[in-house]
C-alpha cells in the first residue's frame, strides 16, 4: 500500500493530478450474501470511515473527497465494472489499484479484482504489487507493446504522461 500512496504523491505533484480515494464495498469482498441495503446500513459507514482515515494519513495534496461504491449482488467482475464505470463517470485518467499478489489455492479460491479490473476496465490500470519496490519519482515508463492498434492507442496516451512527468519511456 505504501508504495502505491509513493506513486499517487508523485503522479499528483508532478502533473496535478487530483487523487481520489475509492472503496468497492460488496458482498463478494467479505464472503457475505446480503442485500444492498444491509451493505449499505451496516458496512458502508464503516467503510466510509476506515477509507477517510487511510486518505488522512496519506498526505497528498490534491486529494478529493473519498468514495465507497456499493456493489451487492456480486462477483469480481461486477465490482470491477462498478469502480470502472464510476471511474468514467468522473473522467479519470488512470486507476491505481494494488494487488494482494495470490497464487496457488488462494488466488483460485479468492481470485483476482486487480486482474479483473484490468482485463474488463475501459480506463487504464496501473496494478501495483506486494513485491513492488518503494520509488519517490517516477521517470522511467516500460511500455511492451504487440504492436496493435490498440497497443498504438495506449501508447499515445504514454507519451502524453511520460511528458508531463518528464519521463523516459
Amino acid at each position: 500500500r505504501s508504495h502505491s500512496i509513493s506513486v499517487l504523491r508523485d503522479l499528483s505533484k508532478r502533473t496535478g493530478a487530483t487523487i481520489e480515494p475509492v472503496y468497492v464495498l460488496s458482498d463478494g469482498v467479505l464472503s457475505l450474501s446480503v442485500p444492498k441495503t444491509e451493505l449499505v446500513r451496516n458496512f458502508k459507514p464503516a467503510s466510509e470511515r476506515a477509507l477517510s482515515s487511510l486518505a488522512k494519513q496519506c498526505k497528498i495534496s490534491n486529494l478529493a473527497p473519498s468514495k465507497v461504491i456499493v456493489s451487492a449482488p456480486s462477483s469480481r467482475g461486477s465490482a470491477a465494472d462498478a469502480l470502472d464505470r464510476y471511474a468514467q463517470s468522473k473522467n479519470a485518467d488512470l486507476i491505481l489499484v494494488n494487488s494482494h499478489g495470490r497464487h496457488g489455492i488462494k488466488r483460485v479460491v479468492m481470485g483476482s479484482f486487480a486482474e479483473t479490473l484490468t482485463l474488463h476496465a475501459k480506463t487504464p490500470v496501473l496494478i501495483s504489487g506486494p513485491k513492488t519496490k518503494h520509488i519517490s519519482r517516477l521517470d522511467h515508463i516500460l511500455f511492451p507493446t504487440d504492436f496493435s492498434q490498440e497497443s498504438r492507442k495506449v501508447f499515445e496516451q504514454v507519451l502524453v504522461l511520460a511528458e508531463k512527468l518528464e519521463a523516459r519511456i
